[in-house]
């Protein structure tokens, strides 16, 4: 029996989102607001799961050179 062992997927906070994926907080938090982004609301907390990271950095691109073809 083969047994994959997956990163686990834990939710984080928009601070650590933009840590981890470099992105400005004031963008994070328009995408959140429009429901670009899928997230989870506790009482008072948004939360990210991890694995959506790379999807977040690669819509904040897109967003930059959207910006620069302007």
């Amino acid at each position: 029996m083969k047994v994959t062992v997956l990163d686990p997927v834990e939710p984080l906070t928009p601070v650590e989102v933009c840590r981890k994926a470099d992105v400005p907080m004031d963008w994070l938090q328009r995408m959140l607001d429009r429901g670009k982004i899928s997230h989870t609301r506790t009482s008072w907390l948004r939360l990210i799961q991890s694995s959506d990271l790379e999807e977040i950095r690669a819509m904040y691109a897109a967003y930059l050179s959207k910006r620069k073809t302007r």
